[in-house]
């Protein structure tokens, strides 16, 4: 399962983490009505065909090795990029042009750490509260904001800030300071995911969207073979075939995610992307009998009314050139 900002990210849901390669779109200006239905209707895609990698990546992952499956989704959810890629200006070689090598390099080696923690966390919990967690994204990005790239977050902001924390912490129920290892995996892959797209949104001043997303594939894909030894159980064809599935949908929900945001308003977008969290749930009660308790569904209500109100007050105060 997002992230989902200036270049806005979309919410974190799809978050759902749409990584590797999850990248920051530019938002349209001023979209007609039948150009924001689109983008609805392309959120909405997204966000279903997340929640197919989502519960492939539970399923596979109670047979094989969380790095396993994290490479077989880098693969085969590079496949719908690359000739998106070659139809960009400078075709293929032009995308692969980085400006910033070492920024993009570096930024690529946090998708295979978010991968594990995130994938891990789908087997060990129940699948809505991993992406409830995940959820929180925004809110971890809009403070890492501050810290990373100077922007200004007003008291109004930093409340929602704080509630949104609190809604994780309902969530999670930590008992005294400890936290479960599902939890603990879902909170690390959270802020590494995080980190990755604020730091994205400073590469992207020079690089180009399609080359962050080439390279976060590509990285992972290198990391993670190099561990693949280690961590191998020949599939059976069915479940590769569930695996090419897995990287394909979360391939093109990437890409129609980027091109929903490119056609309407973040505020209007952003809410249908939290549409993960019912999808999981069904998912999750569907396949394996999970029912999620009150708690997630309070604390989903918290975070991603906090989530929302951020982004609110990022729009206000980017219109009007103060912090919110």
């Amino acid at each position: 399962m997002a992230l989902r900002r200036r270049p806005h990210t979309p919410p974190a849901a799809g978050t759902a983490l749409p990584l590797p390669g999850a990248v920051a779109p530019a938002v349209a200006a001023a979209p007609a009505g039948d150009q924001v239905l689109r983008g609805i209707l392309y959120v909405v895609l997204a966000t279903l065909l997340f929640g197919v990698m989502d519960a492939s990546i539970k399923w596979l992952g109670a047979t094989y090795p969380v790095p396993q499956v994290g490479f077989f989704r880098s693969v085969f959810g590079l496949l719908p990029l690359l000739p998106m890629a070659a139809r960009g200006p400078g075709g293929l070689r032009g995308a692969l042009r980085m400006q910033q090598p070492v920024g993009v390099l570096g930024r690529s080696l946090l998708a295979p750490a978010a991968m594990l923690c995130i994938f891990a966390s789908f087997v060990l919990l129940p699948l809505a509260e991993a992406i409830t967690i995940g959820f929180a994204a925004p809110i971890v990005m809009a403070v890492l904001g501050v810290f990373l790239l100077g922007e200004r977050v007003g008291w109004r902001r930093w409340a929602a800030i704080l509630a949104g924390f609190g809604g994780v912490l309902i969530v999670v129920r930590p008992d005294g300071l400890s936290l479960s290892v599902g939890a603990g995996l879902a909170l690390g892959g959270t802020l590494i995911y995080s980190l990755s797209m604020v730091w994205g949104r400073r590469l992207m001043r020079r690089d180009g969207a399609m080359t962050l997303a080439l390279y976060t594939h590509l990285i992972a894909i290198v990391v993670l073979a190099a561990v693949l030894p280690w961590n191998w159980v020949t599939p059976t064809l069915p479940d590769l075939a569930l695996m090419a599935v897995m990287g394909i949908a979360g391939g093109f929900a990437a890409l129609f995610l980027t091109r929903g945001y490119q056609l309407g308003p973040v505020a209007v977008l952003g809410p249908f992307d939290y549409l993960n969290l019912p999808v999981a749930a069904f998912s999750g009660w569907l396949i394996w009998q999970e029912i999620p308790g009150t708690h997630v569904w309070w604390g989903a209500a918290v975070i991603v009314g906090s989530g929302l109100y951020i982004v609110h007050r990022e729009r206000q105060a980017k219109a009007g050139g103060s912090g919110a």
